[in-house]
């Protein structure tokens, strides 16, 4: 198991600002490089083809989408213990210790996803930890290439409203784990919805409780 036993609220302040300063800088070389496409677009002007629309198009896309990874980086790093994940569960500190005495029981563990006896969260991303008593919706998510199953992950939502979806491995060594996953937090949540309908969606966007 990654050694969140020992994990530390300053350590989950450092990786979720690391984690948006890579939005930054990414989000910056995106206009940068969507500003290229529009002047080299604007030197394409005299061609009779597309050829300088699509270069101005996808250079507006460029920026548009780094614009959005700057804005939302640098807003993380302005205010990062003003986080919804903070809110919810106190400070960085007590955040750390929720997870740290959670970690005494790993029921699945692979490099993207984790799930002990009471939470679950992504590897590395302290933001998307939810423990199971808050959820109030999960359900089965699948993508296929030509018919044949290449990824599946389970999508709970807590109640707060916020979702996040939590990658499964497939393979014989890992079968039925998600649906076991799905029959732990069933039994710590007894209430809480199963599968994705137009219901249950309704529900949790009536019932999230607000920060």
């Amino acid at each position: 198991m990654a050694n969140y036993r020992a994990i530390t609220g300053e350590q989950i302040l450092k990786k979720i600002r690391g984690k948006n300063i890579i939005y930054v800088v990414l989000g910056g070389i995106a206009c940068l490089a969507g500003i290229g496409l529009l002047i080299l677009a604007g030197t394409m002007l005299h061609n009779d083809d597309d050829t300088f629309a699509a270069a101005g198009f996808v250079g507006l896309a460029f920026i548009v989408c780094g614009l959005f990874g700057v804005i939302k980086g640098a807003k993380v790093l302005k205010n990062v213990e003003n986080l919804r994940i903070f809110r919810k569960f106190g400070s960085p500190d007590e955040l750390a210790a929720r997870i740290s005495e959670g970690c005494a029981a790993s029921f699945y563990e692979t490099s993207k996803t984790l799930v002990t006896e009471s939470f679950i969260m992504k590897q590395g991303d302290f933001e998307s930890y939810k423990p199971f008593e808050d959820i109030i919706l999960i359900y089965k998510k699948e993508h296929r290439v030509n018919g044949i199953k290449d990824s599946e992950s389970l999508v709970a939502y807590d109640k707060f409203g916020d979702s996040a979806e939590y990658p499964f491995k497939l393979g014989r060594k890992y079968a039925g784990k998600m649906e076991e996953t799905a029959n732990l937090i069933a039994k710590r949540a007894p209430e809480c919805l199963i599968g994705y309908t137009d219901d249950n969606l309704s529900y949790v966007k009536t019932h999230a409780q607000q920060l």
